[in-house]
């Protein structure tokens, strides 16, 4: 079987080869873990729409949390500079870091808030109650 079998070129990178390519396409997936919140809120008795919604903001607040910590333990270390400097070798973010940070967490809040919105009013039918709230 000497003979090529002609494909037309692919729309994105991304998309896989046909079945009759004679290059299969053997990539894995780049990340199948699942998060633990995931797992969690999928052993929940919750109906199967809000189970992802609540694992997204738990993450979510998990990642928050994190950005807070990193900004609450450079301003101590600021604190612990200034008035000991001599003990305290702490460098601090620059204005672009800590602003990045800050950005970074308004968009997560962001996130978790249309999460709690679309569960509070039943965006999409999410408890399964036929649309009312």
């Amino acid at each position: 079987m000497n003979s090529n079998v002609q494909q037309k070129p692919g729309v994105t990178i991304s998309e896989s080869p046909g079945s009759g390519s004679e290059n299969p396409d053997t990539r894995s997936p780049v990340d199948t873990k699942v998060h633990f919140s995931d797992e969690v809120w999928q052993r929940h008795l919750c109906p199967s729409r809000v189970a992802p919604q609540m694992a997204r903001i738990d993450r979510t607040l998990q990642a928050i949390h994190g950005l807070h910590t990193l900004l609450q333990r450079d301003w101590r270390g600021v604190s612990m500079r200034d008035t000991a400097p001599e003990s305290c070798t702490h460098s601090g973010l620059d204005s672009f870091e800590i602003d990045s940070l800050h950005s970074a967490a308004d968009l997560l809040i962001g996130d978790a808030m249309a999460c709690v919105y679309a569960l509070r009013e039943n965006k999409d039918d999410c408890w399964g109650t036929g649309g009312r709230a």
